[in-house]
């Protein structure tokens, strides 16, 4: 099955360039994969980037667009997640995981936020803390997957994402360069469109 893709001509890295140092401050929400963007301004507002060297790629690179794969609008975006998600598990890549998720509105990020919470922090709750408060069934990381991306299982977070990006490195190696978040650019949300080559 054909995967989406999106073709970039230049990209910038801040920071390190030896990858092998970036767990140093602990977990990396990119995994185990090298961090570019087409839009480095906004992440050193995003992440409190300054003083880091910048660095530019110009060589073209062509990414997996990752968002058409975990958030699809498309039969063929969903077929994918499909396969990609059976593959996962059979590989021992993800294991479900039933938790407690709570919805608020964030005024700030003026947009609705889900949480996942502890059966403390439901007890402690104000009582119009949460919109809602659901159990959910989360796709978790195995600890074969925590070993490759260096996560922790106890986070209790959904790790499609750290799956998917291994599927791409088996699969499609010889053609994608990376995978790319098409993230709404909206810094002051945290959010801006990231690339990861190095698959």
């Amino acid at each position: 099955m054909r995967v989406p893709i999106i073709k970039v001509d230049q990209l910038w890295h801040i920071g390190d360039l030896d990858i092998t140092r970036k767990f140093a401050c602990g977990r990396s929400q990119e995994g185990n994969l090298f961090s570019v963007s087409r839009c480095p301004a906004a992440w050193r507002e995003i992440v409190k980037l300054g003083g880091f060297d910048l660095y530019e790629g110009n060589a073209g690179y062509t990414l997996m667009d990752m968002l058409s794969i975990t958030h699809p609008a498309t039969q063929a975006g969903r077929q994918l997640h499909a396969q990609v998600k059976r593959w996962s598990y059979q590989q021992g890549l993800l294991e479900s995981r039933s938790i407690l998720q709570g919805q608020y509105y964030d005024d700030e990020l003026e947009q609705t936020c889900l949480v996942r919470l502890t059966e403390q922090d439901v007890d402690d709750a104000e009582p119009d803390q949460y919109e809602r408060i659901d159990q959910v069934t989360i796709h978790a990381p195995t600890e074969k997957l925590c070993e490759i991306h260096k996560l922790r299982s106890s986070e209790d977070a959904d790790a499609f994402d750290f799956a998917l990006i291994e599927w791409a490195r088996i699969h499609h190696r010889a053609t994608l360069d990376g995978v790319y978040w098409n993230e709404r650019y909206n810094p002051s949300a945290y959010g801006a469109p990231s690339h990861h080559p190095s698959v």
